[in-house]
C-alpha cells in the first residue's frame, strides 16, 4: 500500500510504527509481520460483525474505527473507538473466534490485520511471540474496560456513596487518560 508521500506502507514497516511491534525483537516481529496484510476501508465499511467468525486481529494504522453492538430497543450503540496503534478483534485469539461487536471504519482507515489461521499458527510456533500478543490484547483488553467502567460512572454515578464527590468532568478527564494510555492509577485526592 503506498502513503501519500509515495512511500509504501509494508506490513513489517506497519509493525515497527505500533506498540505492538514495539516490544518484539527483529526476527520475531518479521515472523509475524509474514502473516500481516495491509487493508484499506472506506469510512463506513464494516469490517467484521458480532456474531460472526472474527476474521483477522487488526492494528489500526491510521484512521479509526468503532466499536458497537446491538442493544434491544436501542439498535446499535458504540461501545468505543479504536486509535490510531491500538487492537481490535481480539476475540480471533480466544476460541470459538466469534466477534463480541461490529467493528466499522469511523474514518477511512488503515489497518494491519493478522488471518486468524495464520496468526495462530504462527503462534502456536513461537511461545515468545505468543506471550507478547497475549500481553498487549490483555492490556488493550484493560484500556477498554476501564474506559467503559468510567463511562458507565459518568453517566450512572452511584448514589450510594460514601466517598467525596469528585469536581465535574473528573471521571471524562479520567476517561481522557486512559484512551491515551496514561498511567491508570486513580487520583488519591
Amino acid at each position: 500500500m503506498e502513503q501519500e508521500s509515495g512511500e509504501v506502507i509494508t506490513p513489517a514497516h506497519a509493525l515497527q510504527a505500533v506498540r505492538l511491534g514495539a516490544g518484539l525483537g527483529e526476527a520475531t516481529r518479521e515472523k509475524l509481520a509474514r502473516v500481516g496484510q495491509i487493508l484499506v476501508r472506506g469510512a463506513g465499511a464494516v469490517l467484521f460483525r458480532e456474531g460472526e467468525k472474527t476474521p483477522y486481529l487488526g492494528v489500526v494504522i491510521s484512521g479509526r474505527v468503532g466499536i458497537r453492538t446491538y442493544v434491544a430497543g436501542r439498535g446499535d450503540v458504540t461501545l468505543s473507538t479504536v486509535e490510531a496503534g491500538d487492537i481490535f478483534g481480539w476475540s480471533v485469539l480466544v476460541p470459538p473466534s466469534r466477534a463480541h461487536a461490529t467493528v466499522w471504519a469511523v474514518t477511512d482507515v488503515t489497518v494491519l490485520g493478522f488471518p486468524a489461521e495464520s496468526l495462530r499458527r504462527v503462534l502456536a510456533a513461537d511461545p515468545d511471540l505468543a506471550a507478547a500478543v497475549y500481553q498487549h490484547a490483555l492490556s488493550a483488553l484493560g484500556r477498554r474496560i476501564t474506559s467503559t467502567r468510567l463511562q458507565m460512572l459518568d453517566l450512572f454515578g452511584s448514589p450510594r456513596t460514601t466517598e467525596p464527590v469528585r469536581p465535574p468532568g473528573a471521571l471524562s478527564r479520567r476517561l481522557a487518560d486512559v484512551r491515551r494510555g496514561a498511567a491508570t492509577e486513580e487520583p488519591t485526592s
